[in-house]
């Protein structure tokens, strides 16, 4: 003797479609939003962040080169063995 038991469906498979679309539209709005707010505020500074490479550099025009002038230490331009001159 087999006996099914049918579970009863609380939610309908459209319903679940829709909260799973309105789920990914408000994720999608919500990311939107704050790339914006990113770009404004970044392009709102009158200064870029200052970055520390671990090197001071001099540029050559005439060659088009970048000169390393010194390796500061303990810091990554002297672990990367970045030659100076």
């Amino acid at each position: 003797m087999v006996v099914e038991m049918k579970i009863p469906a609380i939610h309908s498979s459209r319903w679940v479609h829709l909260v799973v679309v309105s789920i990914a539209i408000i994720y999608a709005a919500a990311t939107l939003f704050y790339s914006i707010l990113w770009m404004v505020d970044a392009r709102a500074k009158s200064q870029l962040p200052a970055v520390e490479l671990g090197f001071d550099t001099d540029f050559i025009k005439a060659k088009s080169v970048q000169s390393v002038k010194k390796r500061l230490s303990g810091k990554s331009g002297r672990e990367g063995r970045i030659a100076q001159g």
